[in-house]
């Protein structure tokens, strides 16, 4: 019996996704049974027709028809093939899968208790067709069925059969656990039931006997009961069996499975239009259906419906069950100083190494991962404290390789090893002497001792490697053999000099050389900074710092004295004995007004009996500068993060982080504002501090340093999902009854949960005309210019709002419209608003810029602001841009006065400040547009310190501000600040043009000379302006304190407000008021009248003439108040005419536009206004359905125009419904999703066709248009094969196909089907035998080896037929005779060479005169080169190459092949050389061979040969 699938076509779903039983790593959706199905690899293809799976799950056996018993011991993962091949049909075991019982047609049963490993026949059963068998929980009772007898029961684990019931043709059967109710089902017959172990049945009253029951089921306890039928319904029974109720779905049930309570239930169909699984969670009430598409035989479960297992014909088994895991569990460990542990690095102080999971974001590995997951592990030695050594446990493969794959198919301990790094000391003693190592403990590790003329190489000794602030050191203790000799360190301790000790630092591998000697004592200064000229003031604390250089060791020491330069009289400090450590500070300057100088000499000692002695220059001690009180100093509180531009995504964990120098009692609130208003969002309290600040009090003290600023952070976990722009405020508790400090962060963007969105957020604002913080009078022009952040540019517009300086709400009716339709940057020319706006002459202004921003489907709003300026009334004299500087004076709680410019009246011969070339050294604001704006540049004076420059060259110290001095806007207030870094160069101006040329640090008090001007807490330096009540006139001055470290104090930049003690802003210009242009466009023959006259004195009407638009234009001084009145009263619509549409048209302060039927205008700006009719606009409905309706996500259908989206009269994912205006054009086009197994076939309804992008409709109606797609049909194809001659174990084998000449003892091996269109079959011949192959091409290189490329899917064509038959005998030698007929008689399989003895130019035809049947060859033998066959397959006319002879119907059906002799030329091109033939006949058959007489030229000059002589008949 063959194996024929006539009419089914598998589908095969493609799944995207995860592969097989793999889970994230991370988080998994709840397990819903039956819902996800997942093939599994390791099983093979074949005509599956039932599995069995045990309470558990665990154990599962499956059987094929006409195929072997496959057994799994691992849930299915893994399937063994057992040796017994039947037509298997019906499977069933225990609850432990211990014992099982598997039936098929024309067999006994079959049985094993062992799992299914072994199985043995059932002596006392019938050899019948069995349909189905079942088995108790503990597999004592079991039934099986046949197609055509009776029901058999074993109470006996399967050992006796006993037959029961009637005779029909029975389907399937189930039990209940104990055995004791059952239920078997038949074709066409009522269903039967047993409440006794299968002893008596009875057929259920309410059960139909007219369905083709196929299967059945049943629960533990056997109340519940599902039984499917093959062209109909499923019915359900509660009640043991007794009633029964009819589902909804019709389809081809095949098989039906049901969990221990009845809750769980899973059917599988196979039929045209029925090809998936269906499951259900409420006891068969409702199913759902399922992936993937097969062509299903039957299911099982286990009892809970976790694990399940389906198959059906040609295909490979699939399960659905939850997914397995493994736990994985990884170390680090140090092999010497071992203290780590896995972590983030650096965590608790220590260095330790740690094993990395990129994959994880490089956090510990330790967890559990899907079956089948392949973890990557890196292991990550501390860079410059470890080595990574080696894996070890389940990780020893990859022994040294830092990264490591681990797959996880079990349980898994891995362990990385690491070693301590660790560096070499190599020292030569040069010289008689030795050196002693000392370790950090003190003890001696090593003596080098030289006793020799020549150097000594000591032996190499190695030290671990410790980071700071735990650095390994060794020290060197050299003593010289001879008295009186020093040691001079060079090579890597050459900063040790002459000093008998040296301390080495084990930071990296260190030479050093120990060479012993005589000294030549050596004394002199470095370039001092006491010159000639220099000043110093009594009591300041920066005070003169003296450098030297001298080759004696550190213990030698030196005399310091200073002196009056005149009389030597010497300081009030005396002598001083200082060591030779190269500088020394003075600790206090005399007040003793006069000229001074130093005096540095050695003290006596054996290296330096003779004294050395140097002296400074001369320098001048000043009075006393007057005393300007300090400041109290704030307490420091600042937000480090986040800062302005940073991106937070909503489910995530940020930190919010500041410093601090609070004492230990402060508690912090922390609140988050919203970014437009300032408004609480949330808030927290209470976050308590951790370090008293040392230094200071409660109550700072004026000359109390911040010396500890502690750094904190709190976590926000997770970030709420509240999409939009903020900032956090940070307010101390305790003291809020006197002074709180306060601290406010950068504004920062919330995205959506799991966005990415574009990023940094803020926008770049600038008031980009006029520049330089000006003072502007109401209407003067300005100019707007904003850029929005990348990747913003997606359906965003930009708009403009006034604020007045420290409110929190915009100025009523001051909105502009800058920006829609995508707009990323650009500029706004347009005024201020009039004086009926009310500002506040003298107060600060800025403008608040918003876009509004889609991220992932939610709105944000992002901000910018630009620079602030004052408002005046119209024609004040103003400050200016391009003539802005600093001027006044400064003053210094430590050095004294500092002036800025002309501060004292012009008298200071270095204010060279040229107007016209910008020369000069006084302090000045760059007002050039670019990066440099509003920066500082240029210098001040100290007449202690020397110049301070405001521009000066980096690298900058650490902290927030890395630039020099600059003006800046503080965008949340409007206040400008002084930021960024001045530097205290020298006495030269050339003293910090750049850092190559910087004065030394004993020229700048040995200080690196950086003021910072924001002082140590905020605001710092701010920019105030000052305004005359009278006269509205502003000017501007700094206020507040920079600081200059220890040494320069605190610098009070406006020690006296209104006079020349101050630091002041300069310059002036007038700003005149702007006239303002309406345009007016009037459409749909309306006539619009303005109120009143322009500056021109035009009040003409404006009229629209045949529905044309009518553009025009009307100019008004600015403020002025026009009233447009159109003639009709019926509706009218005023909008914006600019392009885009900017809504500042119709909008502003006083504007009512539309007020009735009028508009009524103020020009505070330029306007452009349209008016048209109000025209009533139908609305049509466009319903589209993507069909077919009841399987989801197969494809969808996208419009070009959007319309209104509009509710459908039903609910279904495959509706869309939308509005449209009448006689709107849509253009339609429909695609599959991607990943589904449809294709799009047509359009039905308003459109027709196949092609997807072309369906248009216009909607004058409502309109309904379905896009029909349709399932991906993968086709099979048959073959056929038939093997004749055949003799003992002789067939042909290949993809399914195992063929002999015996139908009786191989009946279904000729026939196999296949997914794909090409097959090759092998014939095994036995010894020398041949075989030959008609339906498939032959293999050139091996003639056992036939094979068809494409196979045709129309069932029967595919026939392939293998001949086997004995070898040829030995060729027989013939030789022609050209002038006599030659009859020759070929014998069965034997070779004839004939040869052409003619001479030249003379062919030879050769007849035959059998009919060749259809397994008849004739090969050709040209030159040793075969031709198979000549004279059955080769085209009719002469050949193309030498390779190919000629062969053509002629004379009563004959075949000819030409023989020639190869010596004409008009031959020689096809025949040259080829004078010998060899035929072979498989079969007997006679030819004529003789003298071809003719020849005969065709078109196309092709050469043929006809043949002119008597041939014979078959006896001849």
């Amino acid at each position: 019996m063959k194996k024929i699938l006539l009419g089914i076509l598998s589908l095969l779903l493609i799944f995207t996704g995860v592969s097989l039983f793999k889970i994230s790593n991370t988080e998994a959706q709840a397990f819903i049974p039956g819902e996800i199905w997942n093939e599994v690899l390791s099983s093979i293809a074949a005509d599956w027709r039932d599995v069995a799976i045990s309470s558990t799950g665990q154990y599962q056996t499956a059987i094929a028809y006409n195929g072997k018993i496959h057994v799994s011991s691992d849930y299915g993962v893994n399937w063994v093939a057992g040796v017994l091949n039947k037509q298997w049909n019906g499977i069933a075991v225990s609850s432990t899968g211990q014992y099982q019982t598997a039936v098929g047609d024309n067999i006994k049963i079959y049985t094993s208790n062992d799992y299914g490993v072994t199985w043995s026949t059932v002596s006392s059963s019938i050899s019948g067709f069995w349909k189905d068998v079942t088995v108790s929980s503990t597999g004592q009772y079991q039934t099986a069925v046949t197609a055509n007898g009776l029901i058999y029961t074993s109470n006996d684990y399967g050992v006796t059969w006993v037959a029961r019931g009637s005779s029909t043709s029975w389907n399937g059967v189930a039990m209940s656990s104990t055995g004791q109710y059952q239920t078997a089902v038949g074709s066409f017959k009522k269903i039967y039931t047993s409440n006794d172990y299968g002893v008596t049945w009875i057929t259920a009253p309410a059960s139909l006997a007219t369905v083709f029951w196929k299967g059945i089921a049943i629960s533990s306890t056997g109340q519940y009961q599902t039984a499917v039928t093959a062209n109909g319904l499923i019915y359900t029974s509660n009640d043991y069996g007794v009633t029964w109720v009819a589902g909804t779905l019709n389809k081809q049930w095949k098989g039906i499975a049901i969990s221990s309570t009845g809750q769980y239930q899973t059917a599988v169909t196979a039929g045209a239009g029925s090809w998936v699984i269906y499951t259900s969670d409420d006891y068969g009430a409702n199913q759902t259906i399922r992936i993937p598409i097969g062509i299903w035989n039957g299911v099982a479960m286990s009892s809970n419906g976790q694990y399940q297992t389906a198959v059906g014909n040609n295909m490979k088994i699939y399960v659905s069950r939850p997914p397995i895991t493994y736990t994985l569990t990884a170390q680090a460990v140090q092999t010497s100083l071992s203290t780590g542990f896995i972590g983030e690095s650096g965590a608790g102080g220590g260095f330790v190494p740690q094993i990395r999971c990129p994959a994880l974001g490089g956090l510990d590995c330790d967890g559990v991962y899907a079956d089948g997951s392949a973890v990557t592990l890196n292991a990550s030695p501390v860079a410059g404290h470890d080595v990574f050594k080696n894996w070890t446990g389940d990780a020893a493969s990859c022994g040294a390789n830092q990264q490591c794959v681990i797959n996880m198919g079990a349980n898994k301990n891995v362990t990385a090893t690491f070693d301590r790094l660790k560096y070499t000391l190599d020292v030569t003693v040069n010289g008689l002497g030795n050196v002693l190592y000392h370790a950090s403990n003190g003890t001696v590790d090593y003596n080098c001792t030289n006793t020799l003329s020549t150097p000594k190489t000591c032996s190499t000794k190695s030290y671990l490697f410790s980071p700071p602030p735990n650095t390994t050191s060794v020290t060197l203790t050299a003593t010289p053999a001879t008295a009186g000799q020093v040691v001079t360190w060079t090579g890597d301790a050459t900063s040790c000099g002459t000093n008998q000790q040296c301390v080495i630092t084990m930071s990296g591998a260190k030479n050093i050389t120990a060479s012993f000697g005589n000294l030549t004592p050596t004394l002199a200064f470095t370039p001092p900074l006491i010159l000639g000229g220099t000043t110093w003031f009594p009591g300041a604390t920066i005070t003169p710092t003296l450098t030297w250089t001298s080759n004696l060791p550190t213990t030698q020491n030196l005399l310091l004295r200073g002196e009056d330069a005149t009389t030597g009289a010497l300081w009030s400090t005396g002598t001083l004995i200082i060591p030779n450590t190269g500088s020394y500070k003075i600790a206090s300057i005399p007040n003793t007004p006069g000229q001074h100088k130093f005096k540095l000499s050695t003290q006596a000692s054996p290296l330096a009996p003779t004294p050395i002695i140097i002296y400074s220059g001369v320098f001048t001690i000043l009075p006393s500068p007057p005393i300007v009180p300090p400041p109290v100093i704030p307490f420091v509180l600042n937000i480090t993060a986040p800062t302005t531009g940073v991106t937070w995504v909503g489910g995530t964990s940020q930190q919010i982080t500041w410093n601090t120098d609070l004492p230990l009692t402060e508690k912090f609130k922390l609140e988050r504002l919203n970014a437009n208003d300032d408004s609480v969002v949330a808030s927290v309290t209470n976050i308590p501090n951790n370090v008293f600040a040392s230094g200071c009090s409660l109550v700072r003290a004026p000359i109390c340093t911040p010396t500890e600023i502690i750094n904190h952070s709190y976590t926000i976990n997770p970030v709420p999902n509240q999409p939009g722009q903020y900032k956090y405020r940070l307010t101390s508790q305790k003291f809020a009854s006197s002074s709180d400090a306060v601290a406010m962060s950068g504004v920062f963007t919330i995205l959506p949960t799991g966005s990415g969105g574009p990023s940094p957020f803020p926008i770049d604002t600038h008031l980009t005309s006029p520049r330089g913080m000006p003072n502007l009078s109401p209407g003067a022009p300005i100019t707007i210019s904003w850029t929005n952040p990348p990747n913003t540019i997606e359906d965003t517009y930009t708009d403009a709002y006034l604020y007045k300086v420290g409110t929190i709400n915009s100025i009523p009716n001051t909105h502009i419209t800058l920006g829609q339709n995508d707009s990323l940057t650009g500029t706004k020319v347009t005024n201020l608003p009039p004086p009926s706006i009310n500002f506040t002459f003298g107060s600060s202004y800025y403008y608040k810029v918003i876009t509004y921003v889609d991220v992932d489907g939610a709105s944000i709003q992002i901000y910018g602001y630009t620079e602030t300026f004052n408002v005046v009334p119209s024609g004040t004299i103003l400050p200016s841009v391009g003539t802005d500087r600093l001027t006044g004076w400064a003053w210094s709680s430590n050095i004294g006065w500092i002036a800025f410019g002309d501060g004292d009246g012009g008298s200071m011969t270095w204010d060279d400040d040229d107007a016209t070339t910008g020369n000069g050294y006084s302090v000045k604001i760059n007002d050039t547009v670019g990066s440099n704006l509003n920066d500082l540049n240029g210098f001040a004076w100290s007449s202690s310190l020397g110049w301070i420059r405001f521009d000066p060259a980096g690298p900058y110290p650490p902290g927030i501000d890395n630039n020099g001095a600059r003006l800046v806007v503080d965008s949340s207030t409007g206040a400008t600040n002084v930021k960024g870094w001045a530097r205290a160069c020298s006495v030269f101006v050339s003293g910090c043009e750049s850092i190559s040329n910087l004065r030394p640090s004993s020229d700048r008090g040995a200080w690196d000379g950086w003021i910072k001007m924001s002082g140590s807490w905020d605001p710092g330096v701010q920019v105030v302006t000052d305004t005359d009540d009278t006269t509205g006139v502003s000017s501007r001055r700094l206020d507040g304190f920079a600081w200059g470290s220890n040494n320069f104090g605190w610098i009070n930049v406006c020690p006296a407000p209104g006079t020349t003690s101050c630091v002041s802003l300069t310059g002036s210009v007038v700003v005149p008021p702007t006239d303002k242009t309406l345009t007016l466009t009037v459409n749909d023959d309306l006539i619009v009248t303005p109120s009143v006259d322009d500056v021109d004195g035009n009040r003409n009407d404006c009229i629209s003439i045949n529905d044309l638009p009518n553009q025009c234009t009307y100019v008004y001084s600015v403020g002025t108040e026009v009233t447009l009145t159109p003639n009709n009263t019926n509706g009218i619509t005023w909008a914006s005419g600019s392009t885009p549409p900017d809504p500042a048209d119709i909008t502003g302060p006083s504007t009512t536009c539309p007020s009735g039927n009028d508009c009524i205008l103020v020009m505070d700006v330029d306007r452009n206004v349209t008016v048209s009719a109000n025209v009533a606009v139908t609305k049509y409905k466009l319903q589209m359905t993507v069909l077919p309706l009841r399987i989801p996500s197969i494809g969808s259908i996208s419009v070009d125009n959007p319309g209104t989206v509009a509710s459908c009269a039903i609910s279904n994912p495959n509706l869309i419904c939308i509005d449209y205006d009448e006689n709107t054009v849509v253009n339609l086009t429909a695609s599959p999703s991607t990943g589904s197994n449809f294709i799009f076939d047509k359009w039905t309804n308003a459109c027709s066709g196949n092609d997807p992008a072309l369906c248009q409709i216009t909607m004058t109606s409502n309109k309904f248009a379905n896009a029909m797609f349709i399932g991906i049909i993968t086709p099979t194809y048959q073959l056929s094969v038939t093997v004749t001659g055949a003799t003992g174990s002789e067939k042909v084998t290949g993809q399914g196909i195992d063929c002999d000449s015996n139908p009786t003892t191989n009946p279904n091996g000729c026939t196999e089907t296949y997914n794909t269109s090409g097959v090759t079959l092998t014939a095994s011949p036995n010894g020398t035998r041949k075989v030959s192959w008609t339906g498939c091409t032959v293999d050139s290189n091996d003639a056992n080896k036939c094979t068809i490329a494409t196979l045709n899917p129309t069932p029967g064509t595919n026939t392939v037929t293998a001949t086997f038959a004995d070898a040829a005998s030995d060729p027989v030698n013939f030789d022609v005779t050209p002038t006599t007929m030659n009859l020759l008689t070929i014998p069965y399989s034997t070779s004839v060479n004939i040869k052409n003895n003619s001479a030249s130019d003379q062919e030879f035809c050769i007849n035959s005169f059998n009919s060749f049947p259809g397994q008849t060859t004739i090969e050709s033998i040209i030159n040793n080169q075969t031709h198979d066959p000549v004279c059955e397959f080769f085209p009719l006319g002469l050949p193309t190459n030498k390779t190919t002879f000629y062969c053509r119907e002629s004379y009563n059906n004959t075949k000819k092949v030409l023989i020639h002799s190869g010596e004409s030329s008009n031959f020689r091109t096809y025949f040259d050389g080829y004078k010998a033939v060899e035929i072979k006949a498989s079969n007997p058959y006679k030819i004529i061979i003789g003298v071809c007489s003719e020849r005969i030229s065709y078109p196309n000059n092709i050469k043929t040969i006809d043949f002119n002589f008597t041939y014979c008949s078959v006896n001849c």
